[in-house]
């Protein structure tokens, strides 16, 4: 379900995060996702994902 969220709220981004969160979102997994301008107008696919972070990157 957080991969989904994830997923849907960044409508572009990182080709390598990307990758990996198609992978799946394990427990303590981190998505960073930039919006451009306020936060209040974020919308499905408006999101950046900037990176994914899993237990094996740290």
């Amino acid at each position: 379900m957080t991969e989904d969220l994830a997923m849907a709220v960044s409508g572009n981004g990182d080709e390598t995060a990307r990758g990996t969160l198609n992978h799946g979102f394990p427990t303590t997994g981190l998505a960073v996702v930039r919006f451009d301008g306020d936060l209040t107008k974020a919308a499905q696919g408006a999101g950046y994902l900037e990176a994914f972070l899993t237990p094996a990157d740290l």
